[in-house]
């Protein structure tokens, strides 16, 4: 999920959260890396640049387990 700027309101910061849902037999800082590396393709996009240029971007990882959420700031 990306949240960019309502260009209509002087707004300086912008979101992405990426979220996984880890299995009981998967390794959580294998989906960590993977959602590190999506969110590192979402901010190369060009069109994401341009939404968010003049903003300070804060990332997130949500990892959804069968019997609790967390949350990891990047």
């Amino acid at each position: 999920m990306v949240l960019v700027p309502d260009t209509r309101y002087d707004v300086k910061n912008s979101q992405i959260w990426e979220l996984k849902y880890i299995k009981d037999n998967e390794d959580p800082q294998e989906k960590i890396k993977v959602a590190k590396e999506q969110i590192k393709r979402y901010e190369q996009d060009q069109k994401f640049q341009r939404l968010t240029k003049g903003t300070t971007i804060h990332k997130h990882i949500i990892l959804a387990h069968k019997d609790r959420v967390e949350i990891l700031e990047e």
